[in-house]
């Protein structure tokens, strides 16, 4: 693909996700992009520990995972412990929670979390590279709490997702706050960004913004 930017070929880039299927769409898609270093993870609980020995890029973490320490949202409790793990090499990673279950509570839940984007399944190679390319094209607002969270601003997250909700539902962008964004449409694989792409990242760099 002559679109393609020729540096993913030095980025790391991981997928966690208990699916063979998935992971060999994933493993073609990815290097048809320019990837050469990509890891494949099915045990959720592997996944830290990966994190902590090696300087990852992009991270795609699947939403329902089972086997050891997986769950029914297990992506979600990966993405919230990676954000408060201070042993993290690439604590600027970005997360794009994957998942077949894009609801309303689980758009939310994935803001919460510290998530930079969702991803409906199916994927398609249109949306997975457009999504890499606002994560790696963009400066994106990071910020730190108390819990020892380091992420995407939770606070501003919320603000601008409220915002987005009042107008894919035609109302003010003022109007009374809602509590989250509309599903994509079945099988969309429409990416969610996190809201804060385009203001600087605080507190520390992503690698790969350099």
């Amino acid at each position: 693909m002559n679109t393609v930017p020729e540096d993913f070929a030095d980025r790391r880039v991981v997928v966690v996700d208990d699916n063979r299927n998935f992971q060999q769409v994933m493993r073609v898609m990815l290097r048809s992009f320019g990837f050469r270093r990509i890891d494949v993870i099915a045990e959720a609980d592997h996944f830290l520990g990966h994190l902590e020995h090696h300087h990852v890029d992009f991270a795609f973490v699947d939403l329902v995972m089972t086997g050891t320490g997986g769950s029914r949202q297990a992506g979600l409790s990966l993405i919230r412990a990676v954000r408060r793990s201070p042993v993290v090499v690439n604590r600027a990673m970005p997360m794009v929670l994957v998942t077949g279950h894009a609801s309303r509570g689980v758009i939310v839940a994935s803001v919460e979390a510290g998530a930079d984007h969702v991803l409906a399944k199916p994927v398609s190679p249109h949306t997975v590279l457009g999504c890499l390319k606002a994560l790696k094209g963009s400066e994106r607002s990071y910020g730190r709490g108390a819990d020892g969270y380091f992420g995407p601003d939770i606070a501003e997250a919320r603000q601008r997702l409220e915002r987005r909700l009042r107008l894919s539902e035609g109302r003010r962008p003022d109007a009374p706050h809602a509590t989250s964004l509309p599903a994509p449409a079945a099988g969309s694989g429409r990416p969610y960004p996190v809201p804060g792409f385009n203001v600087p990242v605080r507190d520390e760099s992503s690698h790969f913004l350099d």
